[in-house]
């Protein structure tokens, strides 16, 4: 979608389209005057908005007022990773519950680029994907995710896994980095975690 350009004109625009026996009176171009006064104003103060609106431009204080009005806490986050959670929050209040705004919103949080997605019976999730997120965020990224999530299904387990080598099947000694085990406790060389 493009940007919005603002009209600066709607008296002139308004008395141009008068027919032409209605073009030479006072009085009735003081009305349309009056009334297309009123909608300059109005305008021009909803295009002042949309910069204070602008996620992307926004000043740290105005970033904060549009987190509390999606209700979207910071979390300790910086300005650019609040910036994407609110982004998140926007698009989980307006999801609908579909695979495909899930995997987006879960890509979004972990700026995974590659998502798979599971529906379990009878009403349950799993999702993984190569992205991260940081440590104590796993709750969040939960609760974000089931929110996204048509009523009572829950998420059953979130996973990571390394892009490059996401499994590994080998003999027991084979077993490295990358691999199920590879002593620290983690999937495919990335955090899995199970709810």
């Amino acid at each position: 979608m493009s940007d919005p350009t603002q009209i600066l004109t709607h008296e002139e625009d308004a008395l141009k389209r008068l027919m032409q026996q209605y073009k030479d009176k006072a009085k009735l171009a003081g009305v349309i005057g009056a009334f297309t006064e009123q909608i300059q104003d109005l305008e021009n103060a909803i295009f002042g908005l949309f910069g204070k609106l602008d996620i992307e431009n926004v000043s740290v204080d105005n970033l904060d007022r549009l987190g509390a009005i999606v209700g979207q806490d910071r979390l300790g986050q910086t300005d650019a990773g609040y910036r994407l959670f609110i982004y998140a929050k926007i698009a989980t209040n307006n999801s609908q519950g579909t695979a495909e705004e899930i995997m987006s919103i879960f890509k979004l949080i972990t700026q995974s680029t590659f998502v798979q997605y599971f529906d379990l019976y009878p009403a349950a999730i799993q999702i993984m994907g190569d992205g991260s997120i940081d440590a104590g965020l796993e709750d969040f990224l939960k609760q974000t995710i089931e929110n996204a999530c048509v009523g009572g299904v829950s998420v059953d387990m979130i996973g990571f896994f390394d892009d490059a080598d996401p499994f590994y099947f080998g003999e027991i000694d084979e077993i490295g980095p990358g691999g199920f085990d590879d002593g620290s406790g983690t999937i495919g060389g990335k955090l899995g975690f199970e709810f």
